[in-house]
Order: structure tokens, then C-alpha cells, then sequence
């Protein structure tokens, strides 16, 4: 059968007994050689078979999912927690050599390690 990656995540949930698969965890099964995608892009269709034989690799995608999440924050959420705009925001990133990575997300560590610049140049 061929869905987009929405309803693969819902059907790979319910074939699967897993509470959360997310579309991202569809795209990265099918990057990984898991899936077969029929149609690329933005919206891609995916071929699915109700004998999906990678229920524990689609586990830990959804587990690095989940880590990546708790151990990330937006670019917004930064902003915030260093008290200056997302625009003030990049432009320190970028002066750190810090990089969005999955979902456009920043690790948080050095994120929280960008305070003290920002408090030494007083904004």
C-alpha cells in the first residue's frame, strides 16, 4: 500500500503497538533503507506492507527522537533563555560556530553556555 509519511506513522503505530511514531520517524526508517519511498520530496509517499519487519529499529528512531528532543531546544527557546531576540540569537550562534541540528533544533548545553557572553557583553 502507498501513504504519506502521516498516515504510514499511524499505521506503523497500530501494526506496531507503539504509542508514538512521528512522520520524522517514518523519514528516517526510510533513509535508513527501512521503507521504500515511491514519491520523494516535501510530502513523500512511502510503501508500507502490514508485515513491517522493523518494529524495534522503528523504537529506537522514536527513542533518538525523543532524546534528541529533550536534549534540544528551538531557536525561539533560546532566544528566550538567553534574555535576546531569535535574531540576536543567531547572529551569537553563528559567531560560536553553533549549528541548528534535527528539526532545526539547537543542543541546549551550549546554548546555556552562550549566557556567559551574553552577560559579559551586557546584553
Amino acid at each position: 500500500m502507498i501513504v504519506g509519511v502521516k498516515q504510514a506513522a499511524e499505521l506503523l503505530a497500530r501494526w506496531t503497538h507503539l504509542r508514538d511514531v512521528a512522520p520524522a520517524d517514518v523519514r528516517m526508517l526510510a533513509e535508513r533503507g527501512w521503507l521504500r519511498v515511491v514519491n520523494g520530496g516535501e510530502w513523500p509517499l512511502i510503501e508500507l506492507d502490514e508485515e513491517f519487519g522493523a518494529a524495534e529499529e522503528l523504537r529506537r528512531i522514536g527513542e533518538e527522537r525523543r532524546t534528541w528532543w529533550a536534549a534540544s531546544m528551538s531557536r525561539w527557546d533560546a532566544a528566550e533563555a538567553l534574555g535576546v531576540s531569535p535574531e540576536e540569537f543567531d547572529a551569537l550562534a553563528a559567531s560560536a560556530g553553533l549549528r541548528p541540528g534535527r528539526f532545526g533544533r539547537y543542543l541546549r548545553t551550549p546554548v546555556i553556555s552562550l549566557r556567559a557572553t551574553t552577560l559579559r557583553d551586557g546584553r
